[in-house]
């Protein structure tokens, strides 16, 4: 199939396949949240061959994130090389998932702060 001229995409989810590879990809705006909680919850990763997620701090506060990784979709592990992570306000971080499992989400834990920013998933099967 061959599609000319502009294309609209009207929803945040994106999955396209370009000459025998997959390529997905989701957004989320998280505006005014505080304490804990997850971005892109239980997103399955196991038919991936690379992944990263990116957080854009559009706000003034810190982001602290933990990448989790789970073999089930029920119990999650901190990915160490991102457990406790920190966004400063105004900047951004890119977070590569290279350990296999079958699942993954962000965690983000701000306390009492208030936060406002981006997260980004892209994924290539």
């Amino acid at each position: 199939m061959t599609i000319e001229g502009d294309v609209t995409i009207t929803n945040a989810t994106l999955t396209v396949q370009i000459d025998g590879q997959t390529f997905t990809s989701d957004t989320d705006t998280l505006t005014g949240v505080t304490g804990i909680g997850t971005v892109f919850t239980a997103t399955n990763i196991s038919t991936l061959r690379t992944a990263t997620m990116f957080i854009d701090n559009t706000g003034a506060n810190t982001v602290t994130y933990s990448l989790q990784l789970s073999p089930d979709g029920t119990v999650y592990f901190d990915d160490p090389s991102y457990t406790g992570a920190a966004v400063a306000g105004g900047t951004s971080a890119i977070i590569v998932i290279d350990k296999f499992a079958q699942y993954a989400q962000l965690e983000y834990s701000l306390g009492a702060t208030t936060a406002t920013f981006d997260a980004y998933y892209n994924g290539q099967a």
